[in-house]
């Protein structure tokens, strides 16, 4: 049974239209791209915590799939809560 509430959107929106929602954005490699770089390289990402690395020397390597990269994490120095990462970067040469 069909109220008005359930027809709501429908009235107050009419673009929206009622048909089925396009799957493409889902499942289309180009928009997961897009997503990479506009939502998760720009964002805050937890990647660990202080006590996974509680002593000089300690580390650990975090990959992080949704942004194609991979970080090294080192406490930053003795005693302080801080941790520093290093990004993986490949460089090549075009001669």
């Amino acid at each position: 049974m069909s109220t008005y509430l359930d027809k709501k959107w429908t009235l107050d929106y009419p673009a929206l239209g009622t048909e089925p929602v396009s799957t493409e954005p889902y499942l289309s490699p180009e928009f997961f791209a897009l997503e990479r770089e506009r939502i998760f390289r720009r964002s805050w990402l937890c990647i660990g915590r202080v006590d996974e690395v509680p002593a000089p020397g300690d580390f650990f390597v975090k990959d992080i799939a949704a942004c194609d990269a991979s970080l090294l994490v080192t406490p930053f120095q003795d005693g302080e809560a801080l941790l520093r990462h290093f990004y993986k970067v490949v460089t090549t040469s075009v001669r």
